[in-house]
């Protein structure tokens, strides 16, 4: 079974404040002495130091000045803290956020590969909701609700009482996905109903036949058509919905084999 492999992220952070003492230590310098060079309170220089207040561009001016490295050097380190800082408060809250896990059909996902396949256990978790929300592209599991739960669609839908929002809005992102991958022409509509026509007449056909023809009518219209094959519990056989103003997507799942 696949780990989730993840950059090297210890549970500690460094501010800057660090390399500052290390740099006024090697000159001898207090931190009064730091801050009468620096024009700033010693006050001021304690909480640069602590992580307390932000390093700014201006900061990292006079640092440039009063203990070398260039002023990028000081700023790139002020944002690897703070990004840092924010990881880790956001694996703490993502820590909250794994019972939305039940609501998804995680197997599903790991085998479109949509996230990556690994034990579903205590020390994974954290991970996996972070992966499923990058997969459907939100900040929460709050943002997934407000956006899928209650999503407007034309649905073709079997078993209504039985469809399952996780499932159904798994589903329903794998077609986007698959949608963000096609480069279209502008909507056509006048083109896209006279399409509708030929495509009822290509119906008889077989699958084989009609399938990549449909396809290539519903591209050259502008209308984006993706197959994603059904989800357990989702009882979901198509859907027609704009992704945009200007890209409408028609997915189907060939549930039931209709």
């Amino acid at each position: 079974m696949t780990e989730l492999s993840a950059p090297f992220a210890p549970d500690w952070v460094s501010p800057p404040g660090d390399t500052i003492l290390d740099l006024i230590e090697e000159h001898g310098w207090t931190q009064a002495e730091l801050a009468s060079r620096l024009g700033y309170t010693e006050k001021h220089i304690s909480q640069l130091i602590n992580g307390k207040v932000p390093l700014t561009d201006e900061a990292a001016l006079r640092l440039e000045r009063v203990l070398g490295s260039n002023a990028g050097f000081w700023l790139a380190r002020e944002a690897k803290y703070r990004e840092h800082s924010a990881r880790l408060e956001a694996t703490k809250t993502q820590a909250d956020w794994i019972d939305w896990l039940d609501e998804l059909p995680l197997k599903e996902l790991m085998d479109s590969e949509a996230i990556t396949k690994c034990r579903i256990d205590a020390k994974h978790k954290s991970a996996i909701v972070n992966e499923c929300l990058r997969f459907f592209g939100v900040a929460s599991p709050t943002e997934w609700q407000a956006h899928y739960g209650g999503m407007e669609a034309s649905f073709r839908r079997s078993r209504i009482e039985q469809s399952n929002v996780g499932a159904i809005s798994t589903w329903l992102r794998l077609g986007e996905r698959k949608a963000e991958l096609l480069n279209l022409p502008k909507y056509d509509k006048q083109r896209f109903e006279k399409t509708l026509k030929i495509i009822r007449d290509l119906t008889i056909e077989k699958p084989e036949v009609f399938q990549p023809r449909m396809r290539e009518l519903l591209r050259d219209a502008g209308v984006a058509f993706v197959l994603v094959p059904a989800i357990p519990r989702a009882h979901v056989s198509g859907v027609a919905r704009w992704l945009s103003p200007t890209k409408p997507l028609i997915q189907m799942s060939l549930y039931g084999k209709t």
